[in-house]
């Protein structure tokens, strides 16, 4: 998923939680002005573990150029780099098709 989609569908998620959750809109004030926040928003924080599950196959990859393929913990590395690029493809894939399927059905409300 693209940072900027998943940017837009946080975006969303917090406007309806502010039209349907009492108090939520005071919450989200008082979250960003506490100190251990920096001044991040809460999507802010949402985001980050989507990023990082994109860069671990990238770090995975990256530690495998350096290792000795000789030692015991390489096939394992290997495995979890491969893992972690086909769970994020198929995350994408997914991400994806719900999309396509939402357009599908606008477009049939208007035609």
């Amino acid at each position: 998923m693209s940072a900027n989609r998943l940017d837009r569908l946080l975006r969303r998620l917090i406007a309806v939680c502010k039209c349907q959750v009492p108090g939520f809109s005071k919450y989200l004030s008082s979250f960003s002005s506490h100190e251990r926040c920096q001044n991040l928003k809460l999507r802010d924080f949402l985001i980050k573990p989507v990023q990082r599950m994109c860069k671990y196959p990238l770090f995975l990859k990256e530690m495998l150029k350096y290792s000795d393929k000789a030692h015991p913990d390489f096939r394992y590395i290997k495995v979890a780099g491969d893992e972690l690029s086909s769970l994020t493809g198929e995350i994408e894939t997914s991400m994806t098709e719900v999309s396509s399927s939402r357009c599908a059905a606008l477009c049939s409300r208007f035609s």
